[in-house]
């Protein structure tokens, strides 16, 4: 079982428990919790294997700009944001996203291309 913020993460309909349908950037994981095991008695049955706990950063604890930007090998780029703020002591806010991008190296090389 996977729950991001308190919130069981995926759809109800849904049999699988899909973590990604609450995307979260990797700027704005505070913690991870973990409880490996059966923990039925404190997060109900669909909690046998164990349950990972993803709680975000706080906008208002954590106020600002976060930009990161990295590459690698086979054409990867990947790019990140996150940007928290807060109006008054009750309504705080935060915009985040990520993005990335890459090759799986099985496109033909422009050398090979050449005559």
């Amino acid at each position: 079982m996977v729950l991001t913020d308190n919130r069981l993460s995926g759809c109800r309909r849904s049999v699988s428990n899909a973590y990604n349908f609450i995307p979260t950037s990797d700027l704005d994981i505070d913690r991870i919790e973990m409880v490996s095991g059966p923990g039925s008695a404190l997060y109900g049955p669909n909690a046998a294997a164990g349950v990972m706990h993803i709680v975000t950063r706080s906008p208002f604890e954590s106020e600002g700009t976060t930009v990161s930007l990295g590459g690698g090998e086979r054409e990867l780029m990947l790019g990140s944001f996150r940007h928290a703020g807060s109006v008054n002591h009750r309504f705080g806010y935060k915009v985040s996203g990520s993005t990335m991008k890459g090759s799986t190296g099985n496109t033909p090389s422009r050398q090979s291309q050449l005559p």
